[in-house]
C-alpha cells in the first residue's frame, strides 16, 4: 500500500538523489552479474545461486556478490585457487573505485584550471570539423569564398548551413579578386531551389506512404506469427531495436518546415551537415599542411625542392638578326650624318590617342604629333610600357620633322609621331605584366636595345663600312682606316657578347621568378578551402608561359632603312622568287643581270648611302662566324638541327640537363617551343599555299618541287599539333582537371545521397537483425561516411600525385643512361678500362640516337605524370575497401574523364589540321 509520505515525495520532490542512486546501481548490474558467474566457476557460489539467475538481474549489487562469495571462502592450501581469484577480483574492484574517485576529483579541481590555461586545446579538438575561425563570425567570413561551400549552396540552396558568399551578403570573388557575384545581388534561395525543395518534399511524402504500407505489412505479419507460434510479437522481431528503428524512420523521412528549410527531411539535412563537416575537415587539413612549413610563401613542400620555372630557349638566329639590323642602323645613321648631315635619332612612337580611356591626355596644338614620341635614350622600360599603353613598343630610327616654330614639317605629316623611318624600325612585343621573371627579362631586353643604340663598336664598324663602300661621300675623317678581314672577328665578338647578355637576362629572370613568393600557396588560395588546392597548379603553366613568351620576345625589325625598303619593294614587284642574298641588290636575278632603276632622290649621294647599308647587311648575312658562336643553337648534326627548328624540340636535351626543374615545368616549356614552331609552320604553309595559288612561286623552289613544300609543312603541323597542345595546354592543367573532376564527383555523390536518403530511411523498417541500423540500412551509413571522408582523401590523392611524379621522374633520370647503355652496348666507364686498341666507341649512340632516346624520355615523363595524377581519383574511390566495404557511387563508374579529354583533343587537333589543309588547297586552286 502506498503511504501518504510516498505520495508527497513523488508529487513535490524532484527525485534527484533516487535517480542518482538508480543510475549508479543499475550501471554496475552487469559487473555484479559477471562477478557472480566467475565466483560460481571457482565454487565460491553454489550451482543455481540466485545471483547467477537472469530473473534476478538488477536486484543485487557488487557488494552483495562479494559478501556471498566471502562467506564461502576457506583459507587453506587446498583452496589456493579460490583465494587467488577472490583477491584479484577484490583488488580490481578497489582499483575501479579509486579511478572513479580520481575522476571526480579531477573534474572538481583540475579541469577548470586546465581549461582556463589552454582553451585552444579543446577548441581545436571540437572545431576540427568546422571552418577555422576564433568566433562564429570569423568562421562565416572564412567560409564565404570556400569553393566547396559555394558549390553546395548553388546546387542545394539551403541557407544557414554552408554560409558561402552565395547565401550571405558578401561578394563572391574570383582568383584575381574580381567580383563575379556582387554582394547582396540575388535573393537566396533562388526560385530553382524552392522548386527543387518542393520536389524533394513530394518525393519524401510519396516514400512515406510506401513506408506506411510496409509498417502495415509488418504489423500483420507480427500478429500472424504471434497467433501461429504463441510467442508475443513473433519469433523474428527484435523487441529491443524495432521501436528505435521505427522512430528513426519517422524522424529521417518526414519533411520539415522551418523558417530556413521547407521540404527537406531529416536525413537530407543530416547529409548536408555531414558534407559540411567533411569539407571543413579537409580544409583544416589543407591549411595545416601549408602552415607547418617554415616559409608559407614557399612552394618547396609541393615540389620536393625542385624549381617550378624551366629555363626557356631563345632563338639564336633572332639575336643575330637583331645585331645585323642594328649594325645596318648604325651604318645608316653614319651615312646620313656624313652625306647630308641629317641627324638620326631613336624614338619610341605611338599612334595618336583619340580618347582618355587609358588615362592619357589627348594631344592638341600644332605639335600634337610630337606628344606621341619619346626618346629611347632617356626613357626607362616601365615608362615606355606605360607610354605604349602596355602594347608593343615601337622604336623608330629616323629623323623628326620638326620645324623651327615647333610644328610638323609637311613632308613628315604622314608618318607616326612626325618621325620618318630613314634608318628602320624595331618592334618589341610586351608580354605579361606583374610577373617577376617576365618583367625582368623584358626590361633587360629593352636595356639591351639601348645598349645596342649606344654601342661604340657598332659605330666604329659603321664608319669602316662607309669608308669601304660609301662612294661619292665626303668622310668626316678621311684618314680613318679599317684592317682587312675585320668583319668576321668583329661579328663573332658581337654575337658572343650579346648572346651572353641575352642568356644572362633569361637565367636571371628565371631565378627571379623561382624566388617570387607568388609561387607559393598564398592566402587567396587557402581562402578557397580544400576544393581550391589544385588552383596552385595553374600557376605552373601561367608563369612558365609568361617567362617563355618574354624570353622568346627578342625585338624584331619591322622596317629596314628607307632606301633599302625602296629596293626591296621594286624587287618584290618584278620577281616572284627572291633569294635572301638578292633582297637588297639593284641587280635582278635573271640571266641577263639587268639592274633595277631606283630613284634614290635628288641627293647624288643616295646610291652610295644605299651601298654602305646593303654591304653591311650582306656582310652579316654571309658571315660564317655569326653561325659558329659559343651560343649557337646548332648541335653539329644537320638532321637534328633541322628537326629542332622544324618541330620546336630544342628543349628536349635540356630536360636531361636541368634535373632541378620540376618535370611538369619542363614538359610545359617543351610544349611551348613546339607550339611556337607549330604556329610558325602553319603561317609558312598558309603563305606558300596562297602564293602558289596566286602564281607567285615558280614550279621549282630552291631545287625542290614547289607543290611538295606546302604539303611537307602541313605534315609537320599534323605531327606536332596534338603533342604540342597536350604538353603545353593539357599537361599542366591535368592535376587541376583530375582534382576538378574529383570535386565534381563528390558533389554528384552528395546529390545521389540526397535522392537516396528517403530510401535509406525505409531501410530501417526491418523487424529482424541486431543493432539500430539493421541489415537493410548499413550501406547507407557507409555512404554517409564516404561522403564525409572523400574531401580529405581527394586532398591526399593530390599530395600523393605530386610526390610520386617528382620521385619517379628523378629516379628515371638517374637510371635512364644505364638503360640507353644496355640498348646500345656502349659503356663509357667499361670502355675506359679496356686495353689500348680494344675500345667500343663504334657502339656509342650517335646524336640522332640521343635525340630519339631523349624523345622517349619525354614520353615516359608524360606517361608517369598521367599515371600519378590519376591517384586523385583512385585513392578516394578505393580506400574504403580497407574497411571491408565496396560502396560505389554513380561517379565512380564514369571512367577517366581527363584521359578521354586528352585522346579527344589529339584526335580533334589532327582533324582540324586536315580540314585546314583542305581549305588551303582549295584556296590555292581558286587562285
Amino acid at each position: 500500500m502506498v503511504s501518504k509520505a510516498q505520495i508527497a515525495r513523488y508529487s513535490l520532490l524532484p527525485g534527484i538523489l533516487p535517480r542518482l542512486l538508480d543510475f549508479f546501481s543499475s550501471g554496475f548490474a552487469y559487473i555484479a552479474y559477471l562477478l557472480a558467474v566467475i565466483y560460481q566457476g571457482v565454487k565460491l557460489l553454489p550451482e543455481n545461486h540466485p545471483y547467477t539467475q537472469m530473473r534476478n538481474f538488477g536486484k543485487f549489487g557488487i557488494r552483495h556478490v562479494v559478501a556471498a562469495a566471502a562467506q564461502n571462502l576457506v583459507f587453506s592450501r587446498q583452496h589456493i585457487d579460490q583465494i587467488f581469484i577472490f583477491v584479484v577480483l577484490l583488488f580490481g574492484i578497489c582499483l575501479l573505485a579509486a579511478q572513479i574517485i580520481m575522476l571526480i576529483f579531477v573534474l572538481i579541481t583540475a579541469m577548470p584550471a586546465f581549461a582556463a590555461a589552454s582553451p585552444s586545446t579543446f577548441q581545436a579538438t571540437l572545431e576540427i570539423f568546422s571552418i577555422p575561425g576564433a568566433t562564429l563570425a570569423d568562421r562565416e567570413a572564412n567560409a564565404a569564398q570556400d569553393i566547396a561551400f559555394i558549390l553546395l549552396d548553388r546546387v542545394f540552396g539551403v541557407p544557414g548551413i554552408f554560409h558561402s558568399c552565395v547565401s550571405t551578403s558578401q561578394a563572391c570573388l574570383g582568383t584575381n579578386g574580381e567580383v563575379y557575384i556582387p554582394s547582396g545581388a540575388p535573393n537566396f534561395p533562388w526560385p530553382f531551389h524552392f522548386a527543387m525543395h518542393e520536389l524533394f518534399k513530394f518525393y519524401s511524402l510519396g516514400l512515406f506512404v510506401v513506408g506506411v504500407f510496409i509498417i502495415i505489412y509488418y504489423v500483420t505479419a507480427i500478429v500472424a506469427e504471434t497467433a501461429t507460434t504463441g510467442t508475443p510479437f513473433g519469433q523474428r522481431m527484435n523487441k529491443t531495436w524495432v521501436p528505435i528503428r521505427l522512430i528513426l524512420f519517422l524522424a529521417l523521412l518526414i519533411p520539415m518546415t522551418t523558417t530556413r528549410v521547407d521540404g527537406l527531411n531529416g536525413a537530407q539535412l543530416i547529409l548536408l551537415n555531414i558534407a559540411r563537416a567533411g569539407s571543413s575537415f579537409a580544409t583544416n587539413g589543407w591549411v595545416y599542411f601549408n602552415g607547418v612549413i617554415s616559409d608559407p610563401n614557399s612552394y618547396a613542400h609541393l615540389t620536393q625542392e625542385t624549381r617550378m620555372i624551366a629555363e626557356p630557349n631563345y632563338d639564336y638566329q633572332e639575336v643575330k638578326d637583331l645585331l645585323q639590323f642594328m649594325s645596318v642602323v648604325h651604318t645608316c645613321r653614319s651615312a646620313y650624318h656624313v652625306a647630308t648631315e641629317t641627324p638620326i635619332g631613336a624614338y619610341i612612337v605611338r599612334s595618336t590617342i583619340t580618347s582618355t580611356e587609358f588615362g592619357s591626355s589627348i594631344p592638341s596644338g600644332a605639335s600634337a604629333a610630337f606628344n606621341n614620341l619619346k626618346e629611347l635614350d632617356t626613357t626607362t622600360f616601365v615608362d615606355a610600357r606605360e607610354f605604349m599603353i602596355y602594347g608593343d613598343i615601337v622604336v623608330r630610327f629616323g629623323h623628326k620633322g620638326e620645324l623651327s616654330d615647333g610644328s610638323v614639317d609637311p613632308e613628315y605629316e604622314g608618318y607616326v609621331a612626325g618621325v620618318k623611318p630613314l634608318c628602320g624600325e624595331l618592334v618589341f612585343k610586351v608580354g605579361s605584366v606583374n610577373v617577376a621573371g617576365s618583367d625582368y627579362i623584358q626590361e633587360e631586353y629593352y636595356n639591351l636595345i639601348q645598349d645596342l643604340w649606344a654601342d661604340g663598336d657598332l659605330k666604329t664598324h659603321a664608319k669602316c663600312m662607309i669608308e669601304k663602300t660609301g662612294a661619292n661621300m665626303n668622310l668626316v675623317n678621311p684618314n680613318f682606316s679599317c684592317p682587312e678581314g675585320f668583319e668576321d672577328t668583329f661579328i663573332e665578338s658581337r654575337v658572343d657578347q650579346y648572346s651572353t647578355l641575352f642568356t644572362a637576362a633569361i637565367e636571371n629572370g628565371v631565378t627571379a621568378q623561382n624566388a617570387e613568393s607568388g609561387l607559393g600557396v598564398d592566402t587567396d588560395i587557402l581562402d578557397r578551402g580544400w576544393a581550391g588546392a589544385a588552383l596552385w597548379y595553374n600557376r605552373i603553366s601561367e608563369l612558365n608561359g609568361a617567362v617563355s613568351d618574354a624570353a622568346m620576345g627578342i625585338p624584331k625589325p619591322s622596317k629596314f632603312p628607307f632606301l633599302m625598303e625602296m629596293v626591296l619593294k621594286q624587287h618584290t614587284e618584278l620577281e616572284s622568287n627572291l633569294s635572301n642574298d638578292k633582297k637588297y641588290s639593284i641587280a635582278l636575278s635573271d640571266p641577263d643581270e639587268l639592274q633595277l632603276r631606283v630613284d634614290f632622290g635628288s641627293n647624288e649621294k643616295g646610291y652610295g648611302m644605299f651601298r654602305a647599308m646593303a654591304s653591311t647587311y650582306n656582310v652579316w648575312a654571309s658571315s660564317v662566324a655569326a653561325n659558329a658562336g659559343t651560343y649557337s643553337s646548332q648541335t653539329g648534326n644537320v638532321l637534328v638541327d633541322f628537326i629542332n627548328q622544324l618541330l620546336g624540340t630544342k628543349g628536349l636535351f635540356d630536360m636531361r640537363k636541368n634535373t632541378d626543374v620540376h618535370p611538369l615545368a619542363q614538359l610545359s616549356s617543351l610544349g611551348k617551343g613546339m607550339m611556337d614552331a607549330l604556329t610558325r609552320n602553319f603561317a609558312i604553309a598558309a603563305g606558300l599555299e596562297l602564293s602558289q595559288g596566286l602564281g607567285l612561286i615558280k614550279d621549282q623552289l630552291a631545287g625542290f618541287k614547289a607543290d611538295a613544300i606546302p604539303g611537307f609543312m602541313q605534315a609537320m603541323i599534323a605531327m606536332t599539333a596534338g603533342v604540342a597542345i597536350m604538353l603545353y595546354y593539357l599537361l599542366p592543367l591535368m592535376p587541376f582537371l583530375y582534382f576538378l573532376f574529383a570535386v565534381s564527383g563528390w558533389l554528384k555523390s552528395i546529390f545521389e545521397a540526397m535522392i537516396a536518403m528517403p530510401l535509406w530511411a525505409l531501410g530501417h523498417l526491418r523487424i529482424d537483425g541486431e543493432g539500430m541500423m539493421g541489415p537493410g540500412a548499413m550501406n547507407g551509413y557507409f555512404l554517409l561516411f564516404e561522403i564525409f571522408l572523400r574531401p580529405i582523401l581527394i586532398l591526399f590523392g593530390m599530395i600523393c600525385s605530386i610526390a610520386t611524379f617528382s620521385a619517379l621522374v628523378a629516379v628515371l633520370n638517374a637510371i635512364f643512361d644505364s638503360i640507353v647503355v644496355n640498348v646500345g652496348g656502349f659503356n663509357p666507364q667499361y670502355d675506359a678500362s679496356l686495353p689500348a686498341g680494344e675500345q667500343l666507341l663504334s657502339l656509342k649512340a650517335s646524336i640522332i640516337d640521343e635525340f630519339f632516346y631523349t624523345a622517349v624520355y619525354a614520353i615516359l615523363c608524360y606517361m608517369l605524370g598521367i599515371a600519378s595524377f590519376k591517384l586523385v581519383d583512385l585513392i578516394p574511390s578505393k580506400i574504403l575497401r580497407w574497411m571491408g566495404q565496396g560502396m560505389q557511387t554513380f561517379q565512380e563508374g564514369a571512367g577517366d574523364p581527363v584521359g578521354k579529354l586528352t585522346g579527344s583533343m589529339h584526335q580533334k587537333s589532327i582533324l582540324v589540321t586536315n580540314q585546314l589543309r583542305g581549305r588551303g588547297s582549295s584556296m590555292a586552286e581558286m587562285g
